[in-house]
């Protein structure tokens, strides 16, 4: 039983940093995008 509660305690915190990470990515692409948007137009 405690096999399943380590591995519980190590998988989430894994899950979790993945979806940030994801998330952080998808956000850092927006902002970039929008940059070179606004560099190309002014």
């Amino acid at each position: 039983m405690w096999v399943i509660h380590t591995l519980i305690r190590i998988y989430v915190p894994l899950c979790l940093f993945s979806k940030v990470k994801y998330l952080s990515q998808l956000m850092y692409d927006k902002i970039l995008l929008n940059f070179l948007n606004q560099w190309k137009i002014g």
